[in-house]
């Protein structure tokens, strides 16, 4: 018997393992809602409120979800600045579930800052906990919002 009539067999056979084992690795994972306009980093965040644009005032409460690795022993950092990226405010997000995974975990977090005395105008950044404090391992998801 020669490779003409084995090799193929084993194509084929390779190509049917393969298929199923993506098949249900990939069948369980949960991704976040593509119609949505959430603020998101695919794959990895998405933050449910608040929304971009939207007026905030101190506590801001802040939710979403995150995969579980966005956290370090359940939380996370956040940040608020002021139209000139200044810090005008810093906490954490912490996840409501069990965050030892790498499926989505809501989040919950109290941010107080101080509002602004010049424009109305900043940002929130969502980070990563990079416990590695490697740069190239930093993640982090901004958007504008507007001070009350």
């Amino acid at each position: 018997m020669g490779c003409s009539k084995i090799c193929p067999f084993l194509v084929v056979l390779l190509l049917l393992f393969s298929g199923i084992y993506f098949y249900t690795q990939f069948q369980n994972i949960q991704v976040p809602d593509k119609s949505s306009t959430s603020p998101q980093i695919k794959d990895l965040i998405v933050v449910t409120s608040p929304n971009p644009n939207k007026k905030i005032e101190s506590p801001l409460i802040v939710s979403g979800n995150a995969r579980g690795y966005w956290f370090f022993e359940g939380d996370a950092p956040v940040v608020i600045t002021d139209w000139d990226g200044l810090i005008v405010g810093e906490g954490y997000i912490t996840a409501t579930e069990p965050w030892m995974t790498e499926e989505f975990v809501p989040f919950e977090g109290a941010i107080e800052f101080t509002k602004p005395e010049y424009k109305n105008t900043g940002s929130i950044i969502f980070k990563n906990a990079n416990a590695s404090g490697l740069p190239e391992h930093d993640k982090a998801l901004e958007f504008p919002v507007l001070f009350k």
